[in-house]
């Protein structure tokens, strides 16, 4: 049997995921924010990009997983984001706002900042230009 106070953490936990979802699709829209789960996919649609910016934001200390075929179809690679309600907001708007390196935020979502790394091309020919740096 399950107290009260387990169904007022439980209540109070889904709800912090649901203000944490709300703000993460804010920042970033994804074609996975009607869904109740806290999972979101960044359709990047290069896989070289996917990996890269997979990278940089673990340099920044947020872990993503980069996703390309075959475990999408070819041109949708991107990152894979797994939100819970232990995430806080400034954490939230860091992994996404964060800049180039210089530590200020910035008023784009970070999926409209995003840019090719210079010393990578990739070889499929994808004239995506989306990378988080």
């Amino acid at each position: 049997m399950i107290g009260g106070n387990q169904t007022n953490e439980l209540a109070r936990r889904q709800e912090t995921l649901r203000r944490n979802l709300t703000l993460l699709d804010w920042l970033i829209p994804t074609q996975d924010m009607a869904s109740d789960l806290p999972i979101r996919t960044i359709r990047l649609g290069d896989e070289l990009l996917s990996v890269a910016a997979a990278r940089q934001l673990l340099q920044l200390g947020f872990y993503t997983s980069a996703i390309f075929f075959p475990t999408v179809s070819r041109g949708e690679a991107g990152l894979r984001i797994c939100l819970t309600a232990s995430h806080t907001e400034p954490q939230i708007k860091a992994s996404a706002l964060q800049s180039t390196g210089s530590g200020k935020r910035s008023a784009k979502p970070a999926h409209e900042r995003m840019r090719p790394p210079k010393s990578r091309v990739s070889r499929s020919g994808s004239k995506s230009t989306k990378v988080i740096r």
